[in-house]
């Protein structure tokens, strides 16, 4: 009886899929990705206009075009507003072993 070499690579390609997570989709419900539209463009601050009571964290990619950083005002001697701050301080979830 002849295999069905594309139903069986279709179903591995599935079980992977549930075995690895999606990054993004992580990301996104642990709020460590930042929409753009919640960051005013007048706050926005590129690495030339940043100073050093604002927020240094940074949006996007910076080998892209339309990378900034979040421009809030900055917590006490801290790189980062407060949002950030809990953010960067949140714990990081450990993977889960797959038997």
């Amino acid at each position: 009886m002849p295999s069905d070499t594309n139903s069986s690579g279709t179903l591995l390609a599935q079980l992977a899929a549930r075995r690895e997570p999606n990054l993004q989709i992580l990301a996104e419900s642990n709020c460590l990705l930042d929409p753009i539209e919640n960051i005013p463009l007048q706050q926005r601050r590129t690495i030339i206009t940043v100073d050093a009571s604002s927020c240094r964290w940074p949006i996007g990619d910076p080998q892209q075009e339309g990378f900034y950083l979040c421009g809030a005002t900055a917590s006490h001697d801290d790189s980062y507003c407060a949002r950030h701050m809990t953010m960067a301080r949140a714990p990081v979830m450990k993977p889960r072993r797959v038997a």
